[in-house]
């Protein structure tokens, strides 16, 4: 069975300059449809076509929403009560699927809006598609086989209108009543539901030209790529986000080749011709813009150590270029050139993502004074004064903490109790604590929200290699969205996960962070680790 499934769009900036929307799917966005798959496509009463004010108001599912109904432990957060009256025993709750379903409705607008002309729009009938799959996945990893065609809200009318009652008649289809929708013959006998999109770094493909993996933005997902002149600013990873073009400017442009076609762009806007738009660039010797980009200077020496096939979960995201997995036009052994047509003009702007610029920048942000092997070969001798409990990182293994771009700059813990230590008068001089707890122990300022986000650029992508399990020490505090660790925001489960855990000796601190006095640094000629370590110190 065809569905839209709404959450593909809900993590682009712009949700209504999804592809979904252009002239070679669902046409358009704007105004009467008469453009896509639905052109011309006229009201029951054939007095006009059907209209759409697509993100004129509310948003598309998101999958927190949509994950919340399917894991529901309650009927009634999926079959719900909707217009209670005092009395009800069941109180009402915004997270139903009755609910969430109806941001789409409100997000398409026009015809979508209004009860009484929703159906005329064929979009309607694949959002209630996807509605349905989501009735569908909850019955099947939350109830039995017998329960899925017993199991509904009880008959109240301080709850519901008689007409929704388990015995009443299912309008329009006579002699059918309200339960027999529960039964297991729909699906065993007449239709199905491909599985939903899903990426991963391992697996990035999202197995639709219209999709692209989003690692920009928590764990790894697919979201639909974006029409030309649309929005694509945040997605920094790379990502091939831009449908038949690609991201300048954080807008969406026509790649070269596609001079002279005719693309699908935003709604409302007249497609500026192509020589304008070139006319611009810098020069012609910059490139308009480069997508196969590495992340960090020292991809290129990691790429020759082989860390491409032993670390792939780090390396083939981060350092695509130097492993081959995308097609460079520039000179890869040019160590002083701007591989980007997006350099900055101004030295503060180079300060910025600073490991990027100073492998994509190298020239205008004058950072060819060291050659990229210079800057990513390791020390052989450790630097570490233990007594001081100064702790000298090497700056060489990818995916290490050194090499990780921190959203909140310079002041983390790097434990999730932190918090509770601090508490309890734990941050002596010199401690383990103070170390591990730099920002719960005052040692320095930190302007993080208290919110559940992800504090580095690769939490998605540990996530994926199980560190939230493995490294939860540190993963549970700066990773807490793409771990799923959200309810440790929440005073009673934050004591609950902490309440047992003993804040660790310096010593212990440094072997639970795989270095040990002796050993601080691997060169890169050691076998390397086939998981991406979030940090190889603190």
């Amino acid at each position: 069975m065809p569905y839209w499934d709404s959450t593909l769009d809900q993590r682009l900036p712009t949700p209504r300059h999804s592809v979904i929307w252009s002239d070679e799917l669902l046409g358009a966005a704007t105004g009467d449809v008469n453009t896509g798959a639905f052109r011309g496509w006229l009201l029951e009463n054939r007095t006009r076509v059907i209209r759409r004010n697509v993100g004129g108001r509310s948003s598309p599912m998101n999958e927190s929403e949509v994950q919340g109904v399917m894991n529901a432990a309650d009927i009634n957060v999926v079959l719900s009560y909707t217009a209670t009256q005092p009395g009800c025993p069941v109180a009402r709750t915004w997270r139903a699927l009755e609910f969430v379903h109806g941001k789409p409705h409100n997000y398409v607008g026009g015809d979508m809006v209004l009860t009484s002309s929703s159906a005329n729009e064929p979009v309607f009938f694949l959002h209630h598609s996807f509605v349905d799959l989501i009735w569908e996945t909850f019955r099947q990893r939350r109830q039995s086989r017998s329960a899925r065609e017993r199991t509904y809200p009880p008959d109240n009318t301080l709850c519901s209108a008689t007409a929704h009652f388990s015995n009443a008649p299912m309008r329009p289809f006579g002699d059918m009543v309200n339960t027999d929708g529960l039964s297991n013959r729909y699906t065993d006998i007449f239709y199905t539901y491909s599985d939903r999109v899903g990426c991963s770094a391992a697996s990035p493909s999202c197995r639709s030209r219209y999709l692209f993996c989003d690692y920009s933005h928590g764990w790894p997902q697919c979201v639909s790529k974006i029409v030309l002149g649309g929005d694509c600013s945040g997605f920094v990873r790379g990502e091939d986000c831009c449908y038949n073009g690609r991201c300048v400017n954080e807008r969406c442009v026509p790649n070269a080749n596609n001079f002279g076609t005719r693309p699908s762009t935003v709604p409302g806007t007249r497609t500026r011709p192509f020589f304008l738009a070139t006319s611009r660039l810098r020069s012609s010797a910059m490139r308009e813009s480069e997508n196969c980009l590495n992340e960090n200077e020292c991809c290129s020496i990691w790429s020759q150590n082989g860390y491409c096939t032993s670390n792939p979960s780090y390396m083939n995201v981060s350092c695509k270029a130097s492993c081959g997995l995308c097609a460079s036009t520039y000179d890869i052994n040019d160590e002083c050139a701007d591989r980007s047509s997006t350099c900055p003009t101004s030295p503060d702007e180079c300060k910025s993502r600073k490991e990027w610029m100073k492998e994509n920048c190298r020239r205008s942000c004058s950072f060819c004074n060291q050659t990229r092997e210079q800057a990513c070969t390791a020390p052989t001798e450790p630097s570490v004064s233990i007594s001081s409990k100064t702790i000298t990182l090497p700056t060489t293994l990818p995916g290490s903490s050194s090499q990780l771009h921190l959203r909140v700059k310079s002041c983390t813990d790097h434990h999730f109790c932190c918090g509770l230590w601090s508490t309890q008068n734990l941050c002596a001089d010199g401690s383990a604590v103070q170390q591990a707890c730099p920002m719960s122990c005052k040692g320095c300022k930190s302007d993080a929200p208290r919110k559940c986000l992800d504090f580095h650029s690769l939490c998605g992508v540990w996530a994926e290699s199980n560190l939230c399990n493995t490294r939860k020490d540190f993963m549970w505090e700066n990773c807490k969205f793409s771990c799923r660790k959200c309810d440790l925001l929440k005073p009673s489960d934050y004591l609950s996960a902490c309440q047992l855990l003993k804040p660790p000796t310096f010593r212990k601190f440094l072997r639970s962070s795989t270095i040990t006095p002796e050993n601080l640094y691997v060169t890169l000629k050691e076998t390397p680790s086939t998981s991406v370590a979030p940090l190889e110190g603190y």
